[in-house]
């Protein structure tokens, strides 16, 4: 996958959703969080973008419009925990996300309504759409508390499956997005929207959780097992888990990703 995670398990022969397991490499996950996750948090380069197009002839300094940007910043663990998400997806060759959500939120402390991770993959040379919830958790046990009940992962991700509607909605809310975007989201769209004329059940799936524990394979195991019973086929679902090493109390990831903290565990 990434040169900077190393596998710890997977199982991709005994139950219909493969499951895998990775952890960062000691000393990796700090510099993932500065020079990746926190690019992706703050929307630099559509901040620069937006500087660009907004500032000239308002007599607004550009500095200050900064500061207007930079305002609804969130760093909370779960939100970091959807970002990290997104960038090691994208970092493995598994997706390609083109927007981020973020834009939209009216309230930083709030999250957006819908699937946390809308955007496409490329499975057996076709391009699908690609919808997906995050968990972030650092639960001493296994599997934590956040893949269970109504609000829980798994049942997020049936929901997504049999939800005609809800795909739909995610379809017509990435489409909306179209001219804000680069004219390689028109080619995914173009090539996973006929995948999905063709069945609307071309779509990928994917549950991510993020932990600040050890590595253990009961974390997706019997959840696994438990989705491929009730995935339609040929619904397509992965679940990851990615373990950072890096415990996420006291703002410690927050503190990482902005230089500080050096010590992991």
């Amino acid at each position: 996958m990434l040169g900077i995670l190393t596998l710890n398990y997977c199982n991709e022969d005994i139950v219909a959703v493969p499951y895998y397991g990775y952890s960062f490499k000691d000393g990796c996950f700090r510099d993932y969080m500065i020079n990746r996750v926190k690019p992706k948090l703050d929307d630099e380069d559509w901040n620069k973008e937006l500087l660009r197009s907004c500032v000239e002839g308002t007599g607004y300094s550009a500095d200050k419009f900064i500061d207007i940007l930079n305002s609804s910043n969130s760093y909370s663990n779960w939100r970091i925990g959807e970002a990290i998400a997104e960038c090691l997806l994208e970092d493995s060759g598994k997706a390609r996300f083109y927007y981020n959500s973020s834009r939209d939120l009216k309230n930083p402390d709030a999250s957006n309504t819908g699937a946390d991770l809308v955007g496409f993959c490329d499975i057996d040379d076709e391009t699908l759409f690609l919808f997906g919830e995050v968990k972030t958790s650092s639960s001493p046990f296994s599997p934590p508390s956040v893949l269970y009940g109504r609000t829980g992962m798994i049942k997020q991700l049936e929901e997504l499956q049999i939800n005609k509607g809800k795909q739909k909605a995610l379809i017509k809310w990435i489409i909306g997005k179209q001219k804000l975007l680069p004219e390689t989201f028109e080619e995914d769209f173009k090539k996973a929207l006929s995948a999905y004329a063709l069945s609307n059940e071309n779509v990928q799936f994917v549950g991510v959780l993020i932990r600040d524990t050890i590595p253990n394979e009961l974390d997706l195991k019997n959840r696994a097992q438990y989705l491929g019973k009730k995935a339609t086929s040929p619904m397509r679902v992965w679940l990851f888990a990615f373990y950072t090493g890096f415990s996420m109390g006291n703002s410690a990831w927050v503190s990482a990703m902005n230089g500080g903290v050096t010590c992991e565990g």
